[in-house]
């Protein structure tokens, strides 16, 4: 049985050796990129990997080879890129060793492997799991992952139903022709045309919908989570904590039933709208890659939804600049109730430290600012805009600069021959400490329940479907924070 070694003598790392001894598989942390950048990072390589000229989508791993094999040379190395989304991809293994540096997702990423050979009549579930490992990567986190071949491997995030990412990576393959007996698979090699999904053994569909039913850390004979130890909290830190801590505890024995209809689940009676709007990725020629290029740290979302053809009001006008005139003063007219009420709270509580306060939700609460650099039809306060030549496709940014955080919002409008899609796209910069702990502290309903209501409630000013008002006792059970 293969013994796991955790070895920490500067990057945090799991090793695993096999019956002779050598290592088996081998993962390192390298670095934190920063809270909510591993998506951005994930998402602006992939959008670059899609274009490129080898790019292939297959087997569930998006992938391209940017560094092909020398011809007629000893070198038999290569160069791949790979994304393994949300779902995961399934269970296989290669002939030959693999290296690989990846930056994970916000939801982390579950690194599982089993040694198992499998041949013939060995190929059991039982066998699967006795040689199984499992290694939970944190989220925003840059690593560096070797195993040897014929290793089975698969890769998920490490939360159970993410919506991000799990990872990207840039792998190299040391020899493309090592243990490849397949003499139509080393001519593709030799003539340059190898892919990841030609190199790629995927395990027997019986087994691995047996493997899918199972959990796979609990059943696996190594299980290890890798963390970065975190540096020591200074003073200051320490006592805001412990500050907001108690202000938790006196505000729910000061108004507990306020505290139950706040704080404890969210509960919302969804539009067919709010059901559809979803968190993805920013385009890649969105003009939230442009904003608050200077600062390190940030948040980054991305919602959109879309609208068909036969869901559009018939005397709306049929022209980018015309939906997204619509949705902007549906946004500042129309904010959902329970997002108001939300805010009112939120500006309550802020007050005091002299934080500015909106009465719309802070995605596009600059459209009632002025601090602005330009108008978007002579109307809209926004910090830049754009519009294509033929009027199908247009950009505003929102935003302001406050005492703690900054943020840009960008409002997308594409007008398509099915229907158009409109989409918010969210990018927070942190100023100081505080900044960051507000921006944890709302992350969860801001994902969760502010932006997909507002989109969808402002789209519904374009659509035939109405957004039902919110009964004041069912609007909301439970919100919470994001840790």
């Amino acid at each position: 049985m293969p013994i796991p070694r955790l070895t920490n003598p500067s990057f945090p790392s799991a090793c695993i050796l096999d019956q002779a001894g050598t290592n088996l598989i081998e993962v390192h942390l390298i670095a934190d990129v920063g809270r909510g950048r591993g998506n951005a990072v994930v998402q602006q390589a992939s959008q670059l990997q899609r274009n490129h000229r080898r790019f292939i989508d297959d087997l569930d791993e998006p992938s391209t080879c940017i560094g092909e094999l020398r011809q007629n040379d000893a070198d038999h190395s290569s160069l791949y890129t790979f994304v393994v989304e949300s779902e995961g991809h399934p269970f296989h293994r290669h002939a030959s060793a693999r290296i690989f540096t990846a930056v994970s997702g916000a939801d982390g990423t579950q690194l599982r492997f089993s040694s198992a050979s499998l041949e013939g009549d060995r190929a059991s579930l039982n066998m699967f799991f006795e040689n199984a490992h499992c290694i939970d990567i944190p989220a925003n986190c840059l690593f560096t992952v070797r195993f040897a071949g014929g290793v089975w491997h698969q890769f998920v995030p490490a939360k159970v139903g993410a919506t991000s990412p799990a990872l990207f990576a840039v792998s190299c393959h040391p020899d493309d022709l090592q243990g490849i007996h397949n003499q139509y698979v080393r001519s593709q090699i030799l003539e340059g045309k190898a892919s990841i999904p030609l190199l790629t053994e995927v395990l027997p569909v019986e087994l691995a919908n047996a493997v899918s039913q199972e959990n796979f850390a609990s059943r696996s004979s190594t299980f290890q989570q890798l963390q970065f130890v975190p540096p020591p909290m200074s003073l200051l830190h320490a006592r805001t904590v412990s500050m907001m801590r108690q202000l938790k505890r006196e505000w729910q024995k000061v108004n507990p039933r306020l505290h139950r209809q706040f704080m404890p689940s969210l509960r919302i009676k969804h539009s067919s709208l709010f059901s559809r709007t979803r968190l993805g990725s920013a385009p890649q020629h969105s003009l939230i890659w442009n904003q608050l290029l200077d600062k390190k740290s940030y948040h980054l979302d991305h919602f959109e939804l879309f609208i068909s053809r036969e869901e559009l009001r018939s005397f709306r006008p049929h022209d980018a600049t015309g939906y997204m005139s619509e949705l902007l003063q549906a946004f500042i007219e129309n904010s959902p109730v329970s997002v108001t009420r939300l805010m009112r709270l939120r500006n309550a509580l802020v007050r005091p430290f002299g934080l500015r306060t909106s009465q719309v939700g802070c995605p596009v609460s600059s459209l009632l600012s002025n601090q602005s650099q330009e108008y978007f039809l002579h109307r809209f306060p926004v910090w830049a805009q754009q519009l294509n030549a033929d009027n199908t496709e247009v950009q505003v940014v929102l935003g302001a600069d406050d005492k703690h955080l900054q943020f840009r919002s960008v409002v997308m409008v594409e007008v398509k021959e099915k229907g158009v899609v409109i989409s918010l796209s969210n990018r927070v910069a942190y100023r100081n400490l505080f900044g960051r702990f507000y921006m944890r502290c709302i992350q969860g309903v801001h994902q969760v329940f502010i932006v997909p209501k507002m989109l969808s409630t402002a789209a519904s000013k374009i659509s035939i479907q109405e957004v039902p008002k919110a009964k004041p006792k069912c609007w909301c059970k439970r919100v919470l924070f994001a840790g």
